[in-house]
């Protein structure tokens, strides 16, 4: 990743992830030690999809590079290239307007919050990324791409600084695919138990 990427992620997400996943492990260990093996499946997949559901909200996030920005929602990838971007704003979350009138919400982007209560050795820049500052960050960094492109005199759509480049929308299949699983699994687990 090079110095120029901007990247934003839930704070203390993996954190409170591993923590969880240590959990589980802890409960079906116990599970397989108590009951067997046999019973240790069949109340696996809730906490598993429990821990599955934390995983994909701290894998969630906001890069942003020279090129555009890549919004890492729970189960969908969408990269939107600067010229696409008309307006960058701060309403629940970090919202993306695009020239076409779409709007990119950003999930895995801070969301607005009351003000932080600093202790007495404390300064507002230790608190870490607000969401002001990281909507200042995707200005700034908007602003930068208006700029080169009118240094390189580079033409635009009938709004000025759009771009021809689409905005991609993609699923994260793998993350589609664990979750359409531990859903079937606890399904059939259901199914199995009332039987």
């Amino acid at each position: 990743m090079s110095p120029a990427t901007f990247v934003y992620r839930p704070p203390g997400g993996y954190l409170l992830v591993a923590i969880g996943a240590l959990l589980v492990g802890m409960l079906l260990w116990d599970a397989v030690a108590r009951s067997g093996v046999r019973e240790a499946l069949l109340i696996a997949p809730w906490p598993l999809l429990a821990l599955w559901a934390g995983y994909l909200v701290a894998s969630a996030g906001i890069r942003a590079d020279a090129d555009g920005v890549e919004v890492r929602n729970p189960l969908r990838r969408i990269l939107v290239p600067w010229g696409r971007v008309q307006k960058v704003a701060m309403r629940w979350q970090v919202e993306l307007m695009l020239e076409d009138g779409a709007i990119v919400r950003c999930f895995g982007g801070p969301a607005i919050a009351r003000p932080r209560r600093l202790g007495p050795e404390r300064r507002l820049e230790d608190a870490g990324h607000t969401g002001e500052d990281v909507v200042a960050e995707l200005r700034r960094r908007k602003a930068e791409h208006s700029g080169r492109q009118h240094a390189s005199g580079a033409v635009g759509t009938v709004h000025g600084a759009g771009s021809d480049e689409p905005v991609h929308r993609r699923w994260d299949w793998v993350a589609v695919a664990v979750t359409v699983g531990l859903i079937v699994w606890a399904a059939a687990v259901a199914a199995l138990a009332y039987a």
